[in-house]
């Protein structure tokens, strides 16, 4: 096992040793991601419409599972640093078992409403059929995934992300081939066209599930213990809310953002929406190495705030913070120079082409900001203050996504352009706030948010 603990010995190895699996497993996550588009395009650039659609009404709900699994792993990683084992078993227990519940009733739910959420977004006729039958699928399968997020919460929490980056490879190896013979028909029976992606995304993330609650039943959070223990007490229950919910809720306003991207960009027809989601995925793939330190982060804080280290919480978030400003600058240039050549990769329609390489040039200058951010949100879950990267959210994906586009498209009349603008005024904006607010949680919680280079003066021990 890979567990590990992170109150004791250098920082730097520990931000290695969480931080590269970490990013290998969303590599290969969004690879996964990306065989999907590709298959999509085969199909039509419709087809990819719907899929880009579809992923983030269905991401909507994926992420009230998803926060539960970052505030269980930061409740867990307290505890650890605490020396309370006992808590622990109790919280990686009790969101498993809230996690199935949720990813039931939610995949009712989800299925029900996929078509009226669709046409809320105000999809074209042709999108709106392709997306409709393959979302009402993939929501069948949503216990699966939150299962799954909960699973790899516990073993993040331990300083395991190895596990999930296994997982994640098998899986975009499974996807690549089980993708075209449930699209196509095999051995006789017929194919499944666009809702194949769907059926084998539900298939492979059941197994992906199952792989990782057998890991994480032999950790020491969940050694000892019983299926009853999937039952949390009340207080076990409200502990997870707590933490959870505001998580939740921040996974909920991003892909809200989302979708109010989306309803920006469907007045500019079926291509700008292709386009956003083939260029969606490309910054995605450079975001990668970012996204895996805050990862890394979070449970770095929440085992030393745990522990009352704050000294450490302090060279951790500095350290971190050091490291995803050089990679989001090493991005920033990949973005600006190649991401015309990058959304090519993945379709043939010259205005999707457009509109993708048009996007990935304002998110070239928006990199730096998103780094900081992502490690902000980290800080403020591991120590337990996650209610605060909700009103960063709510202001980013809500106010000012609904303010920036609209004011200049509609108001100075920039079109697809005022879409992209309104995005980068978006993203800047939130960027001042979270770093004011990191200033304030960060006096209150361990006494400053300010750097502390020790551990990189001493090459990261």
């Amino acid at each position: 096992m890979s567990e590990r603990d992170l109150t004791a010995g250098p920082l730097g190895p520990h931000l290695a040793a969480l931080a590269g699996p970490a990013a290998l497993g969303m590599l290969f996550t969004t690879l996964y991601n990306v065989v999907d588009t590709f298959y999509a395009g085969w199909i039509s650039t419709e087809a990819q419409a719907g899929l880009a659609l579809s992923f983030s009404v269905f991401m909507l709900l994926v992420s009230l599972g998803f926060g539960l699994s970052q505030g269980a792993s930061a409740l867990i990683g307290g505890a650890l640093g605490a020396g309370r084992p006992e808590a622990a078993r109790a919280y990686a227990a009790g969101a498993l078992g809230l996690a199935a519940l949720l990813g039931v009733a939610l995949g009712l739910a989800g299925a029900l409403l996929a078509g009226p959420a669709l046409a809320l977004l105000g999809a074209e006729p042709s999108v709106l059929a392709a997306a409709e039958s393959y979302l009402t699928l993939l929501f069948l399968g949503l216990p699966g995934f939150l299962v799954g997020f909960t699973a790899n919460g516990v073993l993040t929490a331990q300083g395991d992300t190895s596990a999930n980056r296994n997982a994640q490879a098998a899986a975009f190896l499974a996807n690549i081939g089980l993708n075209p013979l449930l699209i196509y028909g095999v051995f006789g029976l017929p194919g499944l066209g666009f809702d194949g992606i769907a059926a084998s995304t539900v298939l492979i993330q059941a197994a992906v599930a199952l792989f990782l609650i057998s890991r994480a039943r032999r950790t020491r959070a969940l050694r000892g213990a019983r299926w009853r223990d999937a039952k949390p007490s009340r207080a076990t229950l409200l502990a997870l809310l707590r933490q959870g919910l505001p998580a939740s809720l921040t996974m909920v306003v991003m892909m809200a953002g989302g979708l109010i991207m989306q309803a920006h960009l469907q007045p500019f027809g079926a291509a700008a929406v292709a386009g956003f989601g083939v260029a969606f995925q490309v910054e995605q793939l450079i975001l990668l190495p970012i996204l895996s330190l805050s990862i890394a982060l979070m449970p770095l804080t929440a085992q030393n705030f745990g522990a009352r280290d704050h000294d450490r919480v302090r060279q951790a978030a500095t350290l971190a913070a050091f490291a995803a400003l050089g990679l989001s600058l090493a991005g920033s240039v990949l973005l600006g120079l190649f991401g015309a050549a990058l959304t090519g990769l993945f379709t043939e329609d010259a205005a999707a082409i457009a509109s993708g390489a048009a996007y990935l040039r304002a998110a070239a200058l928006m990199t730096p900001a998103y780094a900081l951010m992502f490690l902000v949100t980290a800080f403020f879950q591991g120590v337990r203050r996650p209610v605060w990267s909700v009103v960063i959210g709510l202001y980013r994906q809500i106010l000012a996504l609904l303010l920036f586009p609209a004011l200049f498209v509609s108001g100075l009349g920039w079109g697809l352009a005022g879409v992209w603008a309104g995005l980068f005024a978006a993203v800047w904006s939130g960027f001042a706030l979270s770093m004011l607010l990191a200033v304030v949680i960060g006096r209150r919680a361990i006494g400053g948010f300010r750097p502390d280079f020790s551990a990189l003066r001493r090459g990261g021990a």
